[in-house]
């Protein structure tokens, strides 16, 4: 499995991600490096590499690597950034943070991370990780700001909660999604050194609800 999977890694990033327009460097070498293989159940191992999200129970998901790279690459991640990051319920998404940036606040909702991802964690050397409870729409205000905040799938709206823990020049990256629409956009929202948000629109993605976070169904007559 361990050759099959490197394989399969090296294949992903040449022909999932780099040819669907990521090229920077650290993007890249993070998922070379980070065995995605070790963030799902073993039964499910073998279609840990496929170009699409991976639904593993209700509210968990892997993100499809395109859309997963796309969101990491727009964040222009630095190496003294503190990242938020919300829906990140394997704990991949972390993993794939941690050589990137100074410190990954993991937030945990309603699906707390288990013993063997933190066993991972550790055993990858991502020792910069904090995971932290809390709802995802409120964020973690106790260890505010945030120079980065990512939404590791498809929201709404963007909860004016977050929007506020970002610092000055920081940015928040989702995908964003209206309720009826089949699309998304991976969107960037950045806060400038005056306080003022600007907004961006990437690229067209499709991604899970991001959980506690999916928009409320409306009854109608």
């Amino acid at each position: 499995m361990l050759s099959s999977a490197v394989a399969a890694r090296r294949a992903m990033v040449d022909c999932q991600i780099q040819t669907n327009g990521v090229v920077k460097s650290s993007v890249l070498e993070a998922f070379a490096n980070v065995p995605r293989e070790l963030f799902v159940p073993r039964d499910r191992q073998t279609i840990a590499y496929n170009d699409k999200d991976i639904v593993l129970a209700p509210g968990a998901y892997l993100l499809s690597p395109m859309t997963h790279a796309r969101l990491i690459e727009i964040a222009n991640l630095k190496p003294d950034d503190i990242v938020l990051s919300i829906g990140d319920v394997t704990g991949y998404g972390a993993a794939i943070l941690s050589p990137q940036v100074m410190t990954v606040v993991a937030l945990e909702g309603r699906v707390r991370y288990s013993e063997e991802t933190r066993r991972i964690w550790s055993q990858l050397e991502c020792n910069n990780v904090v995971a932290l409870e809390g709802d995802s729409a409120d964020g973690c205000p106790a260890h505010a700001p945030y120079s980065v905040i990512i939404l590791h799938g498809a929201v709404a709206e963007i909860p004016p909660a977050l929007l506020s823990q970002l610092s000055p020049g920081g940015r928040l990256v989702c995908v964003l999604q209206r309720p009826d629409a089949p699309v998304g956009t991976i969107t960037v929202i950045e806060c400038d050194e005056q306080g003022c948000y600007s907004h961006k629109s990437q690229f067209d993605a499709v991604a899970p609800w991001v959980d506690g976070m999916a928009p409320r169904r409306q009854f109608r007559f």
